[in-house]
């Protein structure tokens, strides 16, 4: 390998420990309260498949401009109360992960206190077109 191929490898190994951070940490990989061999396999592809769910998201939606830990924030943060009568509640918590999104995503109706049930589903329609 070049010098340059080695440095960018080298550089990006910082990536694979974040990696294994998330996974211990916010996805809960560990510690395991199982005991059957089939639920411990299970247990670790739900950890394992989110990780690369949350990946996805990171760099092929948001083009790594937002990291993990925020979009762990934001997912976890993140909610809505349907009223009943097609409009929601917004009763998020964290603005600052909601601006950060906000301004990636171009939605300037995500931190307000109603949404119609449009403005949510086009939210999430939105967000599946990002990558393309």
């Amino acid at each position: 390998m070049d010098p340059l191929q080695v440095y960018k490898t080298y550089h990006s190994l910082w990536k694979i420990e974040e990696s294994f951070r998330l996974t211990k940490s916010y996805l809960d990989a560990r510690p395991v309260y199982l005991q059957k061999k089939e639920t411990i396999y299970g247990h670790f592809l739900i950890c394992y498949l989110s990780l690369f769910l949350l990946r996805v998201l990171e760099i092929k939606c948001f083009k790594n401009k937002i990291n993990s830990y925020d979009l762990i924030n934001f997912m976890r943060d993140f909610r809505v109360v349907n009223k009943g009568d097609n409009t929601y509640i917004n009763i998020s918590r964290d603005q600052a992960v909601n601006e950060k999104v906000k301004k990636l995503v171009g939605f300037s109706n995500l931190d307000a206190l109603y949404l119609t049930k449009a403005e949510v589903d086009n939210f999430f329609q939105n967000c599946m077109l990002l990558d393309t």
